[in-house]
């Protein structure tokens, strides 16, 4: 209980200029610039456009003025019900902890409205709450004024997001998953995926390891689990050269890790792919790799999960050369990434979080497409790669789909590994 009443605290505090937020009624943000940047006048609320498509050349084909106001439907889950959030706290007490993770998106996409907006004030968001409930997805799409959104960011869970990505499919409007990864039947292009999940990820790992450790042993050490089994395939799938593939060890053991040290190099520098989600196995691995490591040369390759895993002392990960694949990372860019966390601290008195910077990089990206397209998107190879954000860089490439000329959805395809150094997870150079 004390959680949500701090969760609820929190929200009202975020929307306090704003009046209360009402259950039944979007609430439209107009988010107030940070200390010491510009600020533009007041907007406007948007009006209706009377203008005919059909004969009027500054609107596209939808009815949308060819360049004018956009409008963004934030949909994340703001509160939930106290059963709901002892789930998630179950599940992980970190990662999963979807309000947080959800206040950290949400004003991530104010801070980069405040950037959109001195050189495009055409800027409404409205911001949702989803409640984790495919229902109140729905109920929120039959909304009159949501007829009129021009980009969807969210939902975070997966029935609450079908059915929202049903609804921008039927509508023709992108709509964007910040963390779960796409199922492969979104059947809409305009879909985007930051995450493209983690067979796809220790898929390139594979093809990047492939390329760059031609003289180190791999090893794929992992438990007979189904779910080991099937990111051990993806990742050896990555591996181009067939007889290269076939020199991949792969070990199958468990928590006693018997025989470990037969299987490594003495020789040559060893890279292990462990790909568990189990915390007592990867527990009983650190320690020991640990007291190996003044005897092998090696590094291991693990999932972005293990982070969350409370019973590993940090220092464990430096000792045993800990990296992961990710598909988002923020850089530390020195002047912009200061700027940015003290902006930040002025407005919300707290460290922004990584949420924070995926909400910022999201909402940059994607607004400054409807700034230069409206809603006539480029093709999907015609995508901008780069940007100036936190992170830099997004690569959306087209998942085919059973029709040949339409993609399922779009796939973010950039790879960074992120290694445990100086007390602090940063990505490799």
């Amino acid at each position: 209980m004390v959680f949500a009443a701090l969760i609820a605290s929190v929200l009202s505090m975020s929307c306090s200029s704003l009046g209360p937020a009402q259950r039944d009624n979007a609430t439209v943000l107009e988010p107030s610039p940070p200390a010491g940047t510009e600020t533009l006048p007041p907007e406007t609320a948007p009006q209706t456009d009377t203008r005919d498509p059909k004969t009027d050349p500054s609107t596209d084909p939808t009815g949308k003025p060819a360049s004018g106001r956009f409008q963004v439907a934030l949909l994340l889950p703001f509160t939930l019900d106290q059963r709901s959030l002892d789930q998630l706290r179950d599940q992980n007490p970190l990662k999963n902890n979807r309000p947080l993770v959800s206040l950290g998106l949400y004003e991530g996409v104010l801070m980069a409205l405040d950037s959109l907006k001195k050189h495009h004030p055409g800027f409404d968001l409205f911001v949702y709450d989803t409640r984790n409930s495919a229902e109140e997805v729905r109920r929120i799409t039959a909304k009159p004024e949501f007829r009129q959104t021009d980009l969807i960011l969210g939902p975070l869970f997966e029935l609450e997001l079908q059915e929202a990505t049903s609804y921008a499919r039927q509508e023709g409007i992108p709509i964007v998953s910040p963390l779960r990864k796409a199922t492969g039947q979104q059947r809409h292009p305009s879909f985007f995926a930051v995450n493209p999940g983690e067979e796809t990820l220790l898929r390139q790992l594979g093809t990047e390891l492939d390329r760059s450790e031609r003289r180190s042993k791999i090893v794929v050490l992992r438990q007979e689990k189904e779910d080991d089994a099937i990111l051990s395939k993806a990742f050896r799938s990555g591996i181009d050269d067939s007889i290269r593939r076939t020199q991949v060890l792969e070990v199958i053991t468990n928590y006693r890790l018997s025989g470990l040290e037969n299987h490594l190099s003495s020789v040559q520098p060893n890279v292990l792919i462990v790909p568990s989600r189990d915390e007592v196995f990867v527990n009983a691995l650190c320690r020991r790799l640990a007291g190996l490591r003044y005897t092998y040369d090696f590094q291991v390759f693990g999932l972005e999960d293990w982070r969350d895993f409370s019973s590993i002392t940090p220092d464990n990960f430096e000792k045993i050369n800990l990296r992961f694949p990710v598909s988002y990372w923020p850089a530390i860019k020195p002047g912009f990434t200061n700027n940015f966390d003290a902006a930040y601290r002025d407005k919300y008195h707290a460290p922004p979080s990584e949420y924070v910077y995926l909400g910022y990089d999201l909402m940059l990206y994607f607004g400054r497409l409807l700034q230069v397209n409206g809603r006539k998107w480029p093709d999907p190879g015609k995508l901008p790669a780069r940007y100036a954000g936190m992170n830099d860089q997004f690569r959306f490439l087209a998942i085919p789909s059973g029709a040949p000329t339409e993609a399922d959805h779009m796939s973010n395809s950039v790879v960074h590994i992120v290694r445990y150094q100086d007390n602090t997870f940063v990505a490799s150079p």
